[in-house]
């Protein structure tokens, strides 16, 4: 049995006068008994047509609920607050956010008679020294347990923001993504914060995490006809499915997001020249993609594409020439591509996109012969990395130090840097990097060998 079509065709009845019948101005159409919410419908009596009505669905989806989507793995709720930021500030910060997911679970009406001793809190606040721009959110989350029957929801969940913004520019990744869930779940047609909920999943590796939030934030964003937050989502669940090594389904993902942000059916917030300069984001995706997959022709012509829409004072064009400068590499012009990626290392202030930069640039000095820029480059890499753990490292950073120790024929180096690699490349789930980090870490071993036989 085939699938029963979602639409049904109704005939209009062919009169020569233009309007409707006596009986249509009485409701008597003949469908009005099976599609009762259309029987007054004008437009179905138009002279010599058929009109198509969708069929109503049968049920209502129920509205996703952001308590039920998967939480980071942590030994317990706010773990990452006391392990990633040290001092009574941490321990301020975990008792904040346990106390936001149980506000934020409590029905309105038994919120009132939540908390006691919220005095203490505000006491440790006031006695502590508190970094700029944090006072106000702090406040703001210290009516969750002074106030609970008072406190509003999009204030909380701007504050969670805030706590969240400020923890990712301190490099807490974990925390920054347990405050951005914080918000999500307090305001949950925060769609901004569902979306950024799994960004910072897909920075930790965290792909199951990652994919349903980003799958809800699409959800919320397009129920809402919020059309440039439907375009991002898709766009981000594309760059997810190139993280984890699936081109094919990434390069999806990045097309329909690309089809939304060309022919929007919503509201666009910002205006269209904001969805003119997501495009042009959108095309320097598939550009990697591109490159990703050795298809030099496309990743070319999405280039050329991405410039024409970003080359307005765009904030992301000197990425766009860094990773045009990668194309080059890539095809083998090092000479040309260790100059671009000099020229935009001091425009580029995100540290992991530094870090992207300088293995980069390393690879690039090992290729060409010149020791000085290898060892620049390779030592800001390093420092970059510092303390940070290896879920935060893609395996490539590693990848581009041994390919440029192993042109310099600097073996130990190579081989330590290809045996990280071939490490972060598992813990991190990426196929394509652990088909390439192997043959990499054999061909130095390889060739370390022969150097060392007489």
């Amino acid at each position: 049995m085939g699938r029963r079509s979602t639409y049904t065709r109704i005939e209009a009845p062919t009169t020569r006068d233009s309007g409707p019948s006596a009986a249509a101005k009485e409701g008597a159409w003949p469908g009005r008994h099976i599609f009762p919410w259309c029987a007054h419908d004008p437009r179905a009596y138009t002279r010599g047509c058929c009109v198509l009505r969708p069929l109503r669905p049968a049920f209502t989806m129920p509205r996703p609920q952001p308590l039920l989507l998967p939480a980071p793995p942590e030994p317990f709720p706010g773990w990452t607050n006391v392990q990633e930021v040290s001092g009574e500030l941490g321990g301020i910060l975990l008792v904040l956010y346990r106390s936001v997911l149980l506000w934020a679970e409590t029905p309105a009406a038994e919120r009132g008679t939540l908390f006691g001793g919220a005095e203490a809190l505000e006491s440790q606040l006031e006695g502590i020294p508190l970094p700029d721009g944090l006072a106000e959110a702090l406040r703001d989350l210290a009516t969750v347990r002074t106030e609970p029957g008072g406190a509003r929801t999009p204030v909380v969940s701007r504050a969670c923001d805030t706590l969240s913004a400020w923890a990712e520019g301190e490099g807490h990744v974990g925390t920054a993504l347990a405050w951005a869930r914080a918000a999500a779940i307090a305001y949950p047609i925060n769609v901004a914060a569902a979306r950024r909920v799994g960004i910072l999943a897909r920075r930790r590796a965290d792909y199951a995490t990652a994919e349903a939030w980003l799958q809800h934030a699409g959800t919320m964003a397009r129920r809402h006809g919020e059309w440039y937050g439907f375009a991002l989502s898709l766009n981000s669940l594309g760059n997810l499915f190139v993280q984890r090594g699936e081109f094919g389904q990434g390069r999806s993902y990045l097309m329909k997001a690309l089809s939304a942000a060309r022919r929007p059916r919503g509201r666009v917030e910002g205006g269209r020249e904001r969805l003119r300069q997501l495009e042009g984001e959108i095309l320097h995706d598939l550009m990697l993609v591109a490159i990703y997959a050795s298809d030099y022709s496309d990743a070319e012509t999405f280039a050329s594409g991405a410039f024409e829409r970003m080359r307005t004072g765009h904030r992301r064009l000197p990425v766009l020439a860094h990773d045009v400068a990668m194309l080059w590499m890539e095809r083998g012009y090092f000479g040309r591509a260790l100059q671009v990626f000099e020229a935009v290392l001091p425009l580029i202030h995100k540290p992991e996109e530094r870090l992207l930069v300088c293995c980069n640039l390393a690879r690039c000095g090992g290729a060409v012969g010149i020791q000085e820029a290898y060892a620049w480059a390779a030592a800001e890499v390093w420092d970059l990395i510092g303390e940070r753990p290896a879920s935060l490292i893609p395996a490539g950073v590693y990848l581009n130090l041994a390919r440029g120790a192993a042109g310099l024929r600097r073996w130990d180096d190579a081989e330590a840097a290809a045996t990280l690699a071939v490490e972060a490349a598992a813990a991190r789930q990426e196929a394509d990097q652990i088909a390439a980090a192997r043959p990499v870490l054999d061909s130095i071993r390889l060739h370390r060998f022969a150097d060392a036989s007489p």
